[in-house]
């Protein structure tokens, strides 16, 4: 993970907004990160593409869902 990225990271981990519970990071409130991706690779660790990360409670991965809200 960019070093950027892992500071956001520590960041909101030390601020409480992001809580670590049975090895997963929970919100705690909402968040606003300039991309999808910024906001999936600060949550999983790693780069990421937000786009196919991000997905609807019924798995519907962000892009589609993007796609199908603009037709």
């Amino acid at each position: 993970m960019p070093a950027g990225f892992h500071k956001q990271r520590e960041n909101l981990i030390s601020q409480g907004i992001l809580k670590v519970e049975n090895d997963s990071l929970i919100f705690t409130e909402d968040t606003i990160f300039n991309s999808p991706s910024t906001a999936a690779s600060v949550v999983m660790g790693r780069n990421a593409n937000g786009l196919i990360e991000w997905k609807t409670i019924k798995g519907q991965k962000l892009k589609d869902y993007e796609a199908s809200e603009g037709s």
